[in-house]
């Protein structure tokens, strides 16, 4: 059986939390998935859950995760991609919504809300607003998006030259070519807050994310 939308999960020792993530990839309503987890170099038994749960395993050199997306889109066979981070989980009986909501309109990227919560015995870490932990959001993000093979030719893989700023780097130049970010009104997405968050590292994510910004003035220019 074709699939009909293939999954990304980068993941690197994350035994911790993939087997929760791929769970909640694999229980959706969806026969159709194809499940690609691609590991750089884990050796904590993350290889092992991934083959548990189906996934075809992709080894990875660089350990980036822009790198990581990439490698996992030109291995995808579905016409639909999406993306969960290995420490993340999608809500349960959103996906066939979700891809029924792009049937009409291929040419957009369906976008549903993230709700942030809180990994029992960790503390909100600096320079998070406590008020983000809880409510639902809508966020152009990786772990809320379903795009189509079109588009991801149309506008390029995600850039590895940033560490955590490419998919910023990616939905800038989608929206500068008129691609429509298609909300999806419904929570798809709950993603886990826990001392590890390379994302929320201000010596990290404030540098990569001004960059992201200026190059993409500067090329509307």
């Amino acid at each position: 059986m074709h699939p009909e939308v293939s999954v990304i999960v980068a993941t690197k020792n994350s035994a911790r939390y993939l087997d929760e993530a791929l769970a909640s990839i694999t229980e959706q309503p969806l026969t159709a998935i194809e499940l690609i987890v691609v590991d750089a170099g884990s050796s904590d038994g993350s290889v092992d859950i991934a083959r548990k749960f189906g996934a075809r395993v992709i080894a990875q050199s660089t350990g980036r995760l822009a790198a990581a997306w990439n490698l996992g889109i030109a291995e995808a066979r579905a016409p639909i991609i999406g993306f969960l981070d290995s420490d993340d989980r999608w809500v349960a009986q959103t996906l066939r919504a979700r891809l029924d909501s792009l049937s009409a309109d291929r040419s957009a990227v369906s976008v549903g809300r993230v709700r942030l919560f809180l990994e029992p015995g960790y503390s909100i870490p600096p320079g998070l607003n406590p008020a983000t932990i809880g409510p639902e959001f809508q966020a152009p993000i990786p772990g809320t998006m379903l795009v189509s093979r079109p588009i991801l030719d149309r506008i390029g893989r995600f850039d590895d030259a940033f560490l955590i700023a490419s998919d910023v780097d990616w939905v800038g130049r989608a929206l500068a070519q008129g691609v429509e970010m298609l909300p999806f009104d419904g929570l798809v997405l709950e993603k886990r807050i826990h001392a590890a968050n390379l994302s929320l590292s201000s010596k990290v994510s404030s540098p990569e994310l001004l960059r992201a910004l200026r190059t993409r003035i500067s090329k509307a220019r």
